[in-house]
């Protein structure tokens, strides 16, 4: 009977008159599973009509050191594992984070020679390759953070220039390594986080009367910061010319004219007023006679005598 099915083993054994037990079970890795491998009493023995055929079933093949197939390429494990006897269908594959070459198994359940049989399920882990740094520039702290240890990598903090201006404040400026470099799992990634306060801008001068001078440039120039017409001539105090700087001189010919005595100065052939009152600096001075025309040099002279 031995190295037939057992379904037909007991067949043959009941059509001699006999009996049967096929309850005994064991594993062999010459027969595969439901044969017989041994029978008692053994084959053409003289045996009682009445007598019975004790069998032994083979459950399969026997155990056997799970084999290592750890840092293999994924196809060579794997034919190394149907080799040794366990069916392509029993073994499933994982992608896992690894510094590994892609395609590498990384990890294999059970591991190896652990006792395995034919049937037994077994779990390899693929490295997916070593990981690359992720982009953190423009995001927040915390979300940088995260991001560099979700990837397996630790984050180190770092202020950026207080000058940089690229990204606001709690921001990422920049990062070490680059966005997308491979690295080990484990390796610190530098961050730089801004601290940029942009500047306040100075306070707007103060201009009471509108007159387009400051209030600080009206008292420098001796004109009323509430008034924008001080001397009342009907020129805003914002359009006159600054008084000229006062420096007492004879009179003098100089280039075929006479300069004005002091306190005076010329401009576009008239003689005007320098004075430290704002109501007159810059007057045009006139005859007794005609208020319509510049008054005379003689004049001029004799007014300031």
């Amino acid at each position: 009977m031995v190295g037939k099915d057992v379904d037909t083993a007991r067949s043959e054994i009941g059509e001699a008159g006999l009996e049967s037990d096929h309850s005994a079970v064991a594993c062999s890795d010459d027969y595969d599973a439901n044969t017989v491998i041994k029978q008692d009493p053994a084959a053409n023995a003289y045996v009682a009509p009445t007598a019975t055929v004790y069998l032994t079933v083979s459950s399969g093949r026997c155990d056997f050191p799970m084999p290592s197939v750890t840092g293999q390429r994924r196809t060579p494990a794997i034919a190394a594992l149907e080799k040794a006897g366990i069916a392509r269908a029993d073994i499933t594959e994982t992608e896992c984070t690894s510094d590994e070459p892609k395609g590498t198994v990384v990890k294999q359940t059970p591991t190896a020679a652990t006792p395995i049989g034919t049937g037994d399920a077994v779990s390899l882990c693929i490295s997916k390759g070593p990981v690359e740094v992720p982009d953190v520039v423009g995001k927040t702290r915390a979300q940088a953070e995260k991001m560099i240890t979700d990837a397996g990598f630790v984050p180190v903090v770092r202020n950026a220039a207080a000058s940089d201006d690229s990204q606001p404040k709690g921001r990422i400026t920049d990062q070490v390594p680059a966005k997308g470099t491979p690295r080990d799992q484990g390796d610190e990634v530098v961050i730089f986080v801004s601290i940029y306060v942009k500047p306040t801008p100075p306070p707007s001068p103060v201009d009471t009367d509108g007159d387009g001078l400051s209030d600080a440039d009206e008292a420098t120039r001796g004109t009323l910061p509430n008034n924008p017409d001080t001397d009342g001539d009907g020129i805003s105090d914002g359009r006159r010319s600054p008084p000229a700087l006062t420096r007492r001189t004879r009179s003098t010919r100089r280039r075929g004219r006479t300069r004005p005595a002091s306190g005076y100065f010329w401009r576009s052939g008239r003689a005007y007023c320098r004075s430290s009152r704002p109501s007159y600096a810059g007057a045009l001075i006139r005859s007794s006679t005609s208020s319509d025309q510049p008054m005379s040099i003689s004049g001029l002279r004799e007014s300031v005598r």
